[in-house]
């Protein structure tokens, strides 16, 4: 392959990824979806699976060539659904066992919010938003796993020839693509400098770890669909299976998503160990 091919494809994935940004910035800081009836960022993602559908139209790439084949989809969701739910079940013991020993009484509750870093969201109750609440999460599993497991992945292995540095560089973006949240809440003056800080970093780690964990999923099995399903319990839970005590709610939640996602990184990372002689990414 050429340097000259090669630059394009870092080129493509810096230009794809700023373009992104950019529509990301908008939404969150200034059209703030987020705070209305939907509860969730949702036009930039929409925006995003339109971008992937217009990349791959220009390279002539068919869909199932970043990871949206069709060989075993129920399959691969399945064990994702699966995945999903044995670490944060492993997760929610953990916390209530926790707070149990601290004299707590902790109860789960269902309802959705949308997640936040700063303030307590308005809790909704009922059908409609537990429906709007599942809608908007699969609308931001496709476009974060077709962008940054798909596309980014794709390219990145064809301009490194190399699967860990492409996961590393798509997990990479990942991570500093949810910065936002922190960052907005500085800029809107509900959080301070130094807890900005700690919380974005914790948050572009946390979705570092993800990030090359999903890629990892997305080598193992050859597709997106396993990790679009993992990622969607991850998403769903968060927004609607709740912790209470008499301290308030989910006040353990970063705890709680970091021993899920820490198990499950090192369960696929098992996995993916045992597998490490595939070279191909993605089959069909």
């Amino acid at each position: 392959m050429s340097v000259k091919m090669e630059k394009s494809f870092l080129r493509d994935i810096i230009g794809i990824y700023c373009v992104l940004m950019i529509f990301r910035l908008i939404e969150y800081f200034y059209i703030r979806t987020d705070e209305t009836f939907f509860g969730e960022s949702f036009l930039h993602k929409l925006v995003g699976i339109l971008l992937v559908g217009i990349v791959l139209h220009s390279l002539k790439w068919k869909w199932n060539k970043v990871g949206f084949g069709t060989f075993g989809v129920l399959k691969k969701v399945l064990g994702g659904i699966f995945l999903g739910i044995f670490v944060y079940s492993v997760a929610y013991g953990a916390e209530w066992y926790f707070l149990f020993s601290q004299g707590e009484e902790p109860l789960l509750e269902w309802y959705a919010v949308a997640y936040s870093l700063t303030d307590s969201p308005v809790r909704q109750i009922g059908p409609l938003f537990f429906l709007l609440c599942i809608f908007m999460n699969v609308i931001n599993v496709i476009m974060e796993e077709g962008c940054f497991r798909g596309v980014f992945l794709k390219l990145g292995e064809m301009k490194f020839s190399s699967f860990w540095k492409a996961n590393f560089l798509s997990g990479a973006l990942f991570g500093l693509w949810h910065i936002v949240m922190a960052w907005r809440g500085y800029i809107d003056g509900g959080l301070e400098l130094n807890q900005a800080i700690i919380l974005g970093g914790i948050a572009v780690g946390s979705s570092f770890l993800m990030g090359l964990k999903w890629g990892m999923l997305a080598n193992i099995t050859g597709s997106l669909w396993a990790g679009m399903a993992d990622h969607f319990v991850n998403n769903t839970i968060i927004n609607l299976l709740h912790v209470e005590t008499s301290g308030g709610s989910d006040e353990f939640l970063m705890l709680r998503i970091s021993i899920a996602q820490t198990l499950s990184f090192f369960i696929i990372l098992i996995f993916y160990l045992k597998k490490s002689k595939k070279k191909s990414l993605f089959k069909n």
